[in-house]
């Protein structure tokens, strides 16, 4: 069999850029950019994140694991994780989850799972070491650990033929160093920083990939926590998981003996979150501590809620969680998206959005949706508010009413809003603060076109109460 022309790195990084990943590249480079986005953007990563179910499902299980609650506070929603856990740890299981995701996807599943598990290893043997050296910022080494082999891991999903040629030469015996020199062409060391440099991901990450660091940089513990990685794999009595322990006592100023705990309480802890994410088997690719039974095959799967579904207690902790958002310091658009996430997650409306009124109240405009599935919803709820045939909803928001289109007593109104978002039925109910229009909640079941039924619009008046109660209670502490 012949073998395809090879590609340059230039050439395989524009191609995986332009045609083959550019999701992956645009969610990467988001979360993995060191000041890309501050803690103001967390509604934003909380919407991001609802916007998928299945995601949503798995932040929630990885932010109740061990590797980030240790503590192990329940944690119910999305929005609750950022305040506990802080916006950089959410960015970082963001980020995990969809590397982990694309993996489980990709066509190459044995090569796969052994670079996945083995990063994932690796990130949280890093993070450990971060917080054993007092640093600030273990997340961002976390990330840069996780993504140290990034080329093999898009390699392996998109490859195509040649992925299977060096599969098999591997397999074969040949070292895998001299295996991708012979039919790639070049390292993948080559290939992540090419996608690094590309995507714009952390400093500290370019610089462990060109062997830059110094004996004391803090680019240094990636080197160290992959080589740590596969260290274990030798054995957790080889010689090489002993030099590797030694070197990461050097560096973290930590005993052996004290080090070597932490490093197995790592291994464990990564064994859990592998197995608490659902990719079969690959728990079983982190060698188990010495002393401790091996990770068993568990099979967890537990996605979010069907649509439809009122989870009763998800909605109590939410409205207890807003009463202690609100008591603390809060900021108002993490509350709507916790609002919005009990709308969603907790009564169980497939399409839910918070519009904002201009400063002048001449407009108003979505600034929050999330939808069960993909769609215009945020597009078409926008209307200027001065124009005539809009006054039947400006009557509704004036009204201070929960307008209920299959109930309501306004018939222009549900015609103007059916046939504006194709719905068969909906909930509408502005929210004020100081006699001023400040938006309105919208929600709607209009991916199945269910019947919305008395108990949804009971529960969605006592969530619309809760965010009027925030607003009035923020705005007071404010002076506004």
């Amino acid at each position: 069999m012949s073998s395809p022309p090879k590609k340059s790195v230039d050439e395989w990084v524009q191609e995986m850029s332009e045609a083959e990943l550019p999701v992956l590249g645009r969610t990467v480079s988001q979360l993995a950019s060191v000041n890309e986005y501050l803690s103001s953007h967390a509604a934003e990563l909380v919407r991001t994140i609802l916007h998928d179910p299945n995601m949503t499902a798995k932040v929630l299980r990885l932010s109740n694991s061990v590797v980030y609650n240790q503590g192990r506070r329940p944690i119910n929603t999305v929005s609750r994780a950022i305040v506990v856990l802080g916006y950089e740890a959410i960015r970082s299981i963001c980020l995990a989850t969809f590397v982990l995701e694309k993996a489980a996807a990709g066509p190459m599943q044995d090569m796969l799972m052994q670079e996945v598990a083995r990063s994932f290893h690796a990130a949280v043997q890093a993070k450990s070491l971060a917080e054993l050296r007092g640093d600030v910022n273990a997340e961002e080494l976390f990330i840069g650990t996780l993504l140290f082999h990034l080329g093999e891991v898009a390699f392996w999903c998109f490859g195509g033929e040649l992925a299977e040629q060096l599969a098999g030469a591997i397999e074969a015996g040949t070292p895998a160093a001299e295996a991708q020199r012979d039919i790639v062409g070049f390292r993948f060391t080559a290939l992540t920083l090419g996608l690094t440099k590309e995507w714009g991901i952390s400093p500290v990450l370019q610089e462990a990939l060109m062997n830059r660091d110094l004996p004391d940089s803090r680019s240094r513990s990636i080197r160290l926590s992959h080589r740590l990685a596969q260290a274990i794999e030798e054995g957790w009595g080889s010689k090489e998981a002993e030099a590797a322990m030694a070197a990461a006592s050097q560096y973290t100023g930590v005993a052996v003996s004290e080090l070597r705990q932490s490093v197995m309480n790592s291994a464990v802890a990564a064994q859990d979150t592998l197995k608490e994410f659902g990719l079969k088997g690959a728990e079983r690719l982190v060698p188990t501590p010495p002393g401790l039974p091996g990770a068993e095959a568990e099979e967890l799967e537990q996605d979010a809620e069907p649509a439809g579904h009122q989870d009763m207690a998800l909605q109590l902790n939410i409205l207890r969680e807003l009463t202690t958002m609100v008591n603390g310091k809060a900021d108002f658009n993490l509350v709507l998206q916790h609002v919005l996430e009990g709308l969603h997650r907790g009564v169980g409306f497939e399409r839910v959005l918070f519009a904002l009124a201009n400063p002048q109240r001449t407009a108003i405009s979505t600034k929050y949706a999330v939808q069960q599935k993909p769609g215009d919803l945020d597009k078409l709820f926008s209307f200027p508010l001065g124009d005539p045939q809009i006054e039947p909803l400006m009557q509704s928001f004036q009204s201070h009413e929960v307008y209920w289109a299959s109930k309501g007593t306004r018939p222009q109104l549900a015609g103007l809003l059916k046939k504006r978002l194709k719905v068969g039925d909906f909930v509408l109910s502005s929210l004020w603060a100081n006699n001023k229009l400040i938006g309105a909640f919208y929600v709607d079941c209009g991916v199945s076109q269910r019947a919305i039924a008395q108990e949804d619009v009971d529960a969605f008046q006592m969530f619309v109460s809760q965010a009027n109660m925030s607003l009035q209670m923020l705005s007071a502490r404010r002076g506004v």
